[in-house]
């Protein structure tokens, strides 16, 4: 099984976060998952 790492940045209204996107490579069916880690609450304004 092969894994690539990168790191990139997502689109969030007019801010883009940094986000690490893992990648891994097997023989088998595809699937695609996302997985988002628990954020802490925006403060309200």
């Amino acid at each position: 099984m092969s894994l690539a790492v990168l790191r990139s940045h997502a689109l969030a209204g007019v801010g883009a976060p940094a986000v690490n996107v893992e990648v891994h490579l097997a023989n088998g069916l595809s699937a695609f998952i996302i997985v988002e880690p628990l954020l802490p609450p925006c403060p309200s304004v």
